[in-house]
């Protein structure tokens, strides 16, 4: 490890991003919150992204509350009555959300919270109606836990490091290929009826978004991704078996997270894989278990066989219609 011996900025960063993602998630299943993988999400991305404003904290979760209410209101007034004009919103509204994936670092998670309330909300809100204002205070609620978090570890693990320099974001599959792949996807989900459709549904968006890597190094990055991350849910849940109680959850995602975040925040080949096994482990952790939950393992090994259908059928996606022209590996960051 002498790159990281010559560099120990490396570590306050890689604390920074592990901190705030086992920070979010805990609080987020500790308040037994819908969706807690979000609040994970968003504090990974947050994290690895540059420094921000305080007031991200308050502009974050006033976003999702917009974008989860045009979502309910899209899904009363047209899923049912005027269904061509329900799927062309969609289609425009992951179309952005891929489009600002890809555009800064800034926009990144505005795009991530996007593609999950396009995906997710509607699909939960025509399974279950009544929960309509459920689906919108945990959803806001996790975006909250997770932006704060980010920013309090932040302030905390100041020191002399700087925000991670990432690479330029490349588009897995230009925008609107991606919002149509997505969009038969959710379509399948709901057709079909997985067991786990959130995890089916996650999975796929992980894959499509905006990649550090160009090339086919993407989808490499996903399979992996996938693997590790469901091998350390896998590992946690172990844990969380013997002594489940959340100071175990925070630990335990502190140890698996940490040599995640070293790789995540320095650039190289398998920056990428990291990133989408922090993600990969998060998704799993928060759709998989909770200290409160006696079904685990069953729920656990659903969620990974669902995490796998979402990015194998979005894998195949890219492996079709990606354009056969880059062999780099990665790409230096912006100085």
């Amino acid at each position: 490890m002498p790159a990281l011996r010559s560099n120990p900025p490396v570590y306050i960063l890689a604390l920074r991003v592990t901190v705030a993602f086992a920070a979010a998630l805990t609080i987020a299943e500790g308040y037994d919150l819908e969706f807690s993988f979000v609040a994970g999400l968003v504090a990974a991305t947050l994290a690895l992204g540059p420094a921000f404003s305080p007031l991200a904290v308050i502009i974050l979760p006033a976003v999702a509350w917009a974008l989860v209410t045009a979502a309910v209101l899209l899904v009363e007034a047209f899923a049912t009555s005027l269904p061509p004009v329900f799927l062309l919103a969609t289609i425009g509204s992951l179309w952005t959300g891929f489009k600002l994936s890809a555009r800064s670092d800034k926009t990144n998670v505005i795009g991530l919270m996007i593609l999950v309330v396009c995906c997710v909300v509607p699909l939960r809100l025509l399974a279950y109606p009544e929960l309509t204002g459920t689906v919108v205070d945990d959803l806001v609620w996790n975006v909250l836990v997770g932006a704060g978090a980010a920013f309090a570890v932040g302030l905390v693990f100041s020191g002399p490091a700087k925000p991670v320099t990432l690479a330029p974001r490349s588009e897995v599959l230009p925008p609107l290929v991606a919002a149509l792949v997505l969009t038969l996807g959710t379509y399948l989900v709901w057709v079909f009826e997985p067991p786990a459709p959130g995890a089916v549904l996650i999975g796929m968006i992980i894959a499509l978004r905006a990649d550090l890597h160009p090339g086919f190094d993407v989808a490499r990055d996903r399979i992996i991704g996938a693997i590790i991350g469901g091998g350390l849910a896998v590992v946690a849940a172990t844990v969380m078996g013997l002594a489940p109680v959340l100071p175990t959850l925070f630990l335990i995602l502190m140890v698996v997270a940490w040599p995640l975040a070293v790789r995540a925040v320095q650039p190289g080949p398998w920056q990428g894989a990291a990133i989408k096994s922090i993600y990969a482990l998060g998704i799993l952790v928060g759709e998989g278990f909770s200290p409160l939950f006696e079904d685990t393992a069953e729920r656990l090994g659903i969620r990974i066989v669902g995490v796998f259908i979402g990015l194998l059928f979005a894998t195949t996606a890219i492996v079709l219609f990606k354009p056969r022209k880059s062999t780099e590996t990665y790409r230096a960051p912006i100085k």
